[in-house]
């Protein structure tokens, strides 16, 4: 015999089976040697851990595959942190923070939810639920709406506040089809039932729009708004009649909220009589926007500042006249319309705290988003152009000698209305000053007076950009100083010297710079 467990003499196997012959198989029965009992009971242990195992695996395959979508089971426990809920093979858990608020579960209770998550562990496979995450409306459409489970409408975004209120943004991609009607349904058949499934909780279709504006406004529904502008590319100015605004309750800040986070943008509310007090004080304060205005607007200021009065007071009317938001609108798009051209901040100050800068205070610094001013814009007023030879007269005959033009220099005010991306400066060096908050061509000069050093340190730029911004400037001050030239009065009426000391004057100036 070669192998004692396997093979067996002839002698051997004759006793337990007498007719054996060699070659032939014979069954000997080892239990009491080999499998006691707590060897057995070790066995029956490892197959049972590993059937259990193989069954723990093949329901966590099958629940992922139900991942983030609806899944409808049974409630078998309540409690305060959480709901129980059975989903066949596997239990879910709803918890508390992802319940909609007010509602009650009882045993038994038939549940859908949206299926959040699911988790190996050593016990098997995790699931959490929820019912108050945005999918789950999203799923509920795609349900209850054949268009959208079709592909034919489109969900572009959901904003809900859970047990109250949800906004839905659809977009048809059929020209033809009307996204909103399509997801009420016949008599609101859509929308109703997947209210009652969230427990009353209301739900507005807005139609999507590529137009920021004119997103806001349909979101804003069914809040009345007057007009709406864009601040920038994350805000956007609503303005209300101050009655209404007066009587904005929580309901209605809530609304605000939902319409924020549906399209993205920060929404400003402001009151008619703030807009118009803002605009009306810019009229008297910004001579350069008044220049601006339409003949027709200018006839109607009084018509504006009567208006103004008239909702400035303690009871504001609930309504105005056609003409009245008419004219309200245009002065509106008149100031906004300025604003951007003179490539400055489009935020609406409040009038009370901090009234609208003028050219010789300063112009607000561009945001870091800013754009480039149209190529396309107007010159300069005539008596804008006479300020740089004003100017240069005024610092010869102030400051003596060339040395000292340094220590004080005179920025017209026709610089600080030159937006910078007309200086013809580097990309990447436009793109560190509007980071600086740099927007006017005054405020480069500014920093530039007060020498090389402080400029490579606040706009973080090196000697090769300062240098380059050096000469351009150079560059522009000739060219204000030819303007204003054009328009002169001739040598023998000038006061001073004539033209000799305008000339002089700005070659000292230009020296100066040159030395920063």
């Amino acid at each position: 015999m070669l192998n004692d467990d396997t093979e067996i003499s002839l002698e051997r196997a004759r006793m337990v089976h007498p007719e054996a012959i060699v070659g032939d198989c014979v069954l000997v029965d080892v239990t009491e040697q080999y499998f006691r009992r707590i060897p057995a009971q070790v066995a029956r242990n490892v197959v049972m851990q590993k059937l259990r195992e193989m069954e723990g695996e093949f329901q966590y395959q099958q629940i992922l595959k139900q991942c983030h979508e609806i899944v409808c089971g049974f409630v078998q426990s309540v409690s305060n942190a959480e709901v129980l809920v059975n989903l066949g093979h596997v239990m879910g858990v709803l918890p508390r923070a992802e319940q909609i608020p007010g509602e009650h579960y009882v045993v038994g209770q038939r549940v859908r939810a949206f299926l959040k998550a699911v988790k190996r562990t050593s016990r098997g496979a995790e699931v959490s639920l929820s019912r108050t995450s945005n999918r789950f409306i999203k799923r509920l459409l795609e349900m209850e709406v054949d268009e959208i489970r079709c592909g034919t409408v489109e969900i572009k975004a959901i904003a809900r506040v859970p047990g109250q209120r949800a906004k839905v943004a659809v977009a048809a991609l059929q020209p033809t089809l009307d996204p909103v009607e399509a997801c009420v349904g016949a008599h609101g058949a859509h929308i109703k039932s997947i209210s009652a499934e969230l427990h009353g909780e209301r739900i507005d279709i807005v139609p999507w729009s590529n137009d920021p504006v004119a997103f806001v406004l349909r979101a804003l529904e069914p809040i009345k708004v007057v007009s709406a502008y864009m601040l920038d590319q994350q805000s956007v100015l609503a303005v209300m009649l101050d009655a209404q605004l007066l009587m904005m309750n929580k309901h209605d800040q809530m609304l605000v909220q939902l319409s924020s986070q549906l399209t993205g943008c920060k929404i400003e509310i402001r009151s008619v009589a703030q807009a118009l007090a803002e605009v009306m004080h810019a009229v008297n304060t910004d001579p350069a926007f008044a220049r601006t205005l339409r003949s027709d607007l200018v006839a109607a200021l009084p018509q504006a500042d009567e208006m103004l009065t008239r909702v400035r007071t303690l009871s504001p009317p609930s309504h105005l006249p056609q003409h009245d938001i008419d004219l309200f609108r245009q002065l509106m798009d008149a100031r906004f319309a300025y604003l951007k051209s003179a490539h400055r901040t489009a935020r609406m100050p409040d009038i009370m705290d901090k009234p609208t800068p003028t050219p010789a205070q300063g112009i607000p610094p561009a945001p870091q988003d800013a754009k480039p001013a149209p190529q396309d814009a107007k010159p300069a007023p005539q008596d804008a152009r006479d300020a740089p030879k004003a100017a240069l007269d005024h610092a010869f005959s102030t400051q003596g000698p060339p040395d000292q033009m340094r220590s004080v220099v005179v920025i017209p005010e026709d610089a600080y209305m030159t937006p910078i991306s007309e200086l013809g400066l580097n990309p990447r060096v436009l793109e560190k000053l509007y980071q600086a908050g740099i927007s006017s061509a005054g405020q480069l000069m500014e920093i530039n007076a007060q020498g090389a050093d402080v400029m490579s340190t606040t706009l973080s730029i090196g000697l090769r950009a300062v240098r380059e911004i050096q000469q351009v400037l150079k560059k522009m001050w000739g060219q204000m100083v030819d303007a204003g030239d054009a328009c002169a009065p001739s040598s023998s009426d000038s006061k001073g010297g004539g033209a000799e000391d305008i000339e002089q004057a700005r070659q000292i100036f230009i020296d100066a710079i040159g030395n920063l």
